[in-house]
């Protein structure tokens, strides 16, 4: 049984103003390593308008760094509301004088974002995952998913690897890795298949 602690929010922040927002994220990390109204000491760290965007939410820092030859800093949220509250990593950037590039997953929520439109930071467009559960046997279908979630992990640039794993299954499109999902699902209810492709929330397209 998996169990949910929240949404995985992985951000680059990136400008001049990049390593004081750093020294904050280090200071929050290495003390209360939560942001929240109701820490002692963050409401002090960060500018109120920030933490107005918070409300009653409770957001970890689960890691960071910040490279300074770049003026990169990277830092890991852990999200606890159901979708990642974008007003909070929107006014952090904002802020600070930073660009924000954002990725968040969330298998359950069906959330697969994506900021970096030009794939700088973020190249991935698709997230795939699968679990076995009580499964007794696998067969050579569940075989090649399982080879291709060990060769190229949970993120992916193209549909290549399912093509060509999968190519006498006849899958060559995004629709027709969506079928596979549903006829998995009907046919094996012990296997859980997680496939989406990438959107950008903030997109006005």
């Amino acid at each position: 049984m998996r169990i949910k602690i929240g949404i995985e929010v992985e951000c680059i922040l990136k400008g001049e103003r990049a390593k004081e927002l750093a020294g904050i994220i280090e200071n929050i990390f290495r003390t209360e390593r939560t942001i929240s109204n109701a820490d002692e000491y963050v409401p002090y760290m960060l500018p109120l308008k920030i933490m107005k965007t918070l409300e009653n939410d409770i957001i970890f820092v689960d890691d960071f760094e910040y490279i300074e030859d770049a003026k990169v800093l990277y830092v890991k949220f852990i999200d606890t509301d159901k979708v990642p509250k974008l007003s909070f990593y929107l006014e952090l950037a904002k802020t600070y004088d930073l660009k924000l590039y954002l990725s968040a997953v969330s298998e359950d929520d069906k959330i697969f974002f994506n900021t970096d439109e030009e794939g700088e930071y973020f190249p991935e467009k698709y997230y795939f995952n699968i679990y076995l559960g009580s499964i007794s046997y696998s067969t050579e279908l569940i075989k090649k998913l399982e080879e291709i979630l060990k060769e190229h992990g949970f993120y992916y640039t193209d549909l290549k690897p399912f093509q060509e794993k999968l190519k006498e299954y006849n899958i060559k499109t995004e629709k027709d890795i969506y079928l596979l999902k549903s006829y998995l699902k009907n046919t094996y209810p012990s296997i859980t298949m997680y496939f989406g492709r990438f959107i950008n929330p903030l997109s006005k397209k």
